[in-house]
């Protein structure tokens, strides 16, 4: 969209009426109704606003969403004669129908423009929103683990294990059917790369609740000694692998690998926040 045609007055006042007809539901879903969408875009008549709404359920269909989740069908008032109350249609649009509408529009009206604007910001800050949260839930599971494979070292120490290299090794051996070594060439981890590093949410999850599983298994049976505790880690590493492949489908060696490793995100969140796009 032209920079001059999204400052234009009309397009500015166009972002601040969207910012002002925005609701939302008890989810904490932000919704449009169309017939206000129209009123602001300057559509004289609402079904040549219907026509652009088609155009965005054709959009949302080519990128395989069904589109009755974003437009959603209802009535309202549209009139009143003699006491008596008309209703018409309605519809409820979610943010990515509203956006998807505003580029259907015709981009030469600076309501289009201002409403192009005003989507874009808004899609934008929930990606930013969506991404924090991302990476914010990938570091916690990250420190989960730590926490588990120290308790569970913890406790291997206590039963008589001194040989850890072999002991935790036998985790890999039951939940990938592969040594930690061979794991990492599979996945294509760097040899200064760690795996729980790089690992995915699901994955990650899955190395917490078998540390955690196996320290409770081998202070709950009473284990003692080495052998005895490393066949105790690796029997529970091979019923959480069980686990993983009826109920999730997959292997975990199978998981992907997040595309950078976890201090890059920790760098990434410790930094000062720039501020965000804000509607006038």
């Amino acid at each position: 969209m032209a920079r001059d045609l999204v400052e234009h007055p009309v397009a500015q006042q166009t972002m601040a009426r969207m910012e002002k007809a925005k609701r939302t539901n008890p989810s904490g879903n932000e919704f449009w109704l169309a017939r206000e969408v129209s009123e602001i875009l300057g559509y004289q008549e609402f079904r040549n606003f219907k026509g652009v709404m088609d155009r965005a359920r054709d959009a949302l269909r080519g990128n395989g969403i069904n589109p009755s989740h974003h437009i959603v069908d209802t009535t309202t008032v549209v009139r009143e004669r003699g006491g008596v109350k008309e209703r018409g249609e309605e519809f409820f649009l979610s943010r990515a129908a509203c956006y998807l509408i505003s580029m259907n529009g015709d981009p030469s009206k600076p309501e289009v423009a201002g409403a192009q604007a005003y989507f874009t910001i808004q899609t934008r800050q929930a990606e930013l929103i969506e991404g924090e949260a991302h990476d914010r839930a990938r570091v916690l599971k990250r420190e989960k683990v730590k926490d588990a494979l120290k308790r569970v070292s913890d406790v291997a120490k206590d039963v008589g294990v001194t040989r850890y290299a072999i002991f935790h090794d036998a985790k890999y051996q039951g939940l990938y059917e592969m040594s930690a070594k061979a794991v990492a060439r599979r996945k294509g981890i760097k040899d200064d790369e760690n795996l729980l590093d790089r690992a995915g949410h699901l994955e990650l999850s899955a190395q917490a609740f078998q540390a955690d599983l196996a320290a409770e298994k081998i202070l709950n049976d009473h284990i003692s000694g080495e052998p005895a505790a490393i066949a105790a880690n690796r029997t529970v590493a091979r019923h959480v692998r069980k686990l993983m492949i009826s109920e999730g489908g997959r292997a975990p060696e199978d998981l992907p690998l997040e595309p950078e490793p976890i201090q890059a995100v920790r760098k990434r969140l410790a930094k000062p926040k720039a501020a965000s796009p804000r509607v006038k």
